[in-house]
């Protein structure tokens, strides 16, 4: 009993089936996983201004390795190799620092009597940075993630559709 459900006639359906339900995990959680992937691809897509590979890095990936049969699992994200800064435009950031584009892109501004010194280090302290690259006019402002990620949740209940109706299609062939 689910909730006051009797669901003995599906127990029963299920059991029938035996191994061949379980075989139907692995195409049921893909369709799923694809429409997670493709509402991804649109909320990058539609986010103004975006510069880079995000839109090209994201995958689906089957994750469903030593997991026991009728189990299945995709990962969805973004390749960060491919577009590093991708976890910013997802979750935002602080800047700091004056910038300006160029042919080159994006380019931070050094204060003029830092000129021709060494660029700090990955590692180095927020005073140095500070007193290489100019400050932001008007103090550090905070860029608002644009959550394509997160947001592509959305799509659950389409998700779950989806994997439902592979399931019954599968099932109908069966009988």
């Amino acid at each position: 009993m689910v909730k006051g459900m009797d669901i003995t006639k599906l127990e029963s359906f299920v059991e029938e089936l035996g191994d061949a339900v379980q075989a139907l995990a692995t195409p049921a959680a893909e369709a799923a996983a694809q429409v997670i992937y493709e509402r991804m691809q649109f909320n990058v897509a539609h986010i103004p201004q975006i510069a880079g590979n995000v839109a090209e890095s994201i995958y689906l990936a089957d994750a469903s390795d030593g997991r026991p049969e009728g189990v299945a699992s995709y990962h969805i994200s973004w390749d960060s190799t491919a577009a590093p800064h991708a976890s910013l435009i997802e979750y935002g950031y602080w800047q700091r620092y004056a910038v300006r584009y160029t042919r080159q892109g994006w380019v931070t501004q050094i204060r003029p009597e830092m000129q021709g010194k060494p660029e700090p280090g990955p590692y180095a302290s927020q005073a140095q940075k500070d007193a290489y690259y100019l400050q932001r006019p008007g103090g550090p402002a905070y860029i608002a993630g644009k959550a394509f990620a997160r947001g592509a949740l959305s799509a659950a209940e389409k998700a779950c559709d989806a994997a439902e109706s592979v399931l019954l299609a599968h099932i109908t062939e069966m009988e």
